[in-house]
């Protein structure tokens, strides 16, 4: 966490602050207007700027944060506060769980495809590197197709089961 303030007269300053969250630990990079800083200033304390940031422009929700929150609510929700309030203490709110494979699905995916590119070696079972690649190549083939809202109707062909069965079968193997 940095510990010197930014400076007032910059339109916008960026400023890296520690999220805390369950589940969550990371730094992310906040836009914070200088309307924001002179209120800091204004109110004459030496108050955390992060913290204060946080709270008024709520950078700490992750509604919409691609391939780290999945949440299906509209802002027009009725229920938008509670969902807003679930996402800053546990990290998602119940819509997720609408869909639950949907959203297991949407957040391997990404996953699966960077591990393909950088695991090093394979399961003994497979004999060759080559063989687990097109085996990883199937899983996200299924992975693809099942979060495809086009396709959700259609029947599963044959490479999407071979998918399907060897991500059931190698799930424990997805490790390097």
């Amino acid at each position: 966490m940095k510990d010197e303030l930014p400076e007032v007269g910059t339109d916008i300053v960026y400023a890296e602050h520690h999220v805390d969250m369950p589940y969550v630990d990371y730094y992310e990079c906040i836009e914070i207007d200088k309307e924001d800083i002179k209120n800091f200033y204004a109110e004459g304390d030496r108050r955390d700027m992060w913290a204060y940031t946080r709270r008024n422009i709520k950078e700490d929700d992750l509604w919409r944060k691609e391939n780290v929150n999945f949440s299906l609510a509209q802002a027009n929700n009725p229920n938008w506060r509670e969902y807003e309030e679930q996402r800053r203490v546990r990290g998602f709110d119940d819509t997720e769980t609408w869909s639950l494979d949907i959203t297991i699905a949407k957040f391997i995916l990404p996953r699966l495809k960077v591990f393909k590119d950088v695991t090093e070696g394979y399961p003994a079972c497979f004999g060759s590197e080559e063989a687990w690649q097109e085996t990883l190549d199937d899983m996200i083939y299924w992975l693809e197709r099942y979060v495809d809202e086009d396709n959700f109707l259609a029947s599963e062909d044959e490479r999407e089961t071979r998918g399907r069965k060897a991500f059931a079968e190698y799930f424990s193997s997805l490790w390097w």
